[in-house]
């Protein structure tokens, strides 16, 4: 087997927006049939000065075969 540790980030228009979507992935993520994943942590959220845009961000630790 072989181990990631991935960061997804999600921006959006709002900071509601960015984590429903945030959540959307983790469920996604830790449900995959092929894959053996580990949310590490809980979300942060950011803000982007320049573009406006809200961030959820999660880091995961994820298993696989080689």
């Amino acid at each position: 087997k072989e181990n990631a540790r991935m960061q997804i980030v999600c921006w959006a228009a709002t900071r509601a927006a960015a984590i429903a979507l945030a959540k959307q992935v983790e469920a996604l993520i830790l449900a995959a049939p092929v894959i053996q994943a580990e949310a590490l942590g809980a979300r942060v959220s950011g803000y982007e000065q320049d573009t406006g845009l809200y961030s959820s961000h999660q880091d995961f630790s994820i298993w696989t075969t080689r």
